[in-house]
């Protein structure tokens, strides 16, 4: 005896079967609309350039305790590994 398992899949709280999947699935494709050219909008940039900023300025605030010979405390150091 085989046993049929019987997935089912959730989209926007509707269940749909095969049939609705493929029709879902088709309208998708249908509207998707390709571009010659990336939207910059799509991009994180804003947060991982101040990600960055955060980061330069952690590194060299380091950077002059250590030339200043100003010891560091180790909870501060983690980052540096």
């Amino acid at each position: 005896m085989e046993i049929v398992k019987k997935k089912s899949l959730l989209i926007k709280g509707t269940v749909l079967d095969k049939y609705q999947l493929e029709r879902y699935l088709e309208s998708v494709a249908v509207n998707h609309i390709l571009q010659d050219h990336s939207d910059k909008n799509t991009y994180p940039n804003f947060w991982l350039i101040q990600n960055l900023k955060e980061i330069n300025k952690t590194y060299n605030l380091l950077n002059e305790q250590i030339k200043l010979k100003i010891p560091i405390h180790p909870a501060r150091r983690v980052g540096l590994r």
